[in-house]
């Protein structure tokens, strides 16, 4: 139905933007700890 089919997509993009945004946390994350540790070395 038609009302599945939204829901479906609303999904997809949910767990897309979650996917997203767990990268950029990553990243954000990876580049702080390589600024704590070369500036600790």
């Amino acid at each position: 139905s038609q009302t599945e089919n939204l829901v479906i997509a609303l999904r997809d993009r949910l767990s897309g933007l979650t996917v997203y945004s767990t990268v950029m946390l990553a990243r954000l994350g990876v580049a702080q700890l390589l600024v704590v540790y070369f500036g600790i070395t």
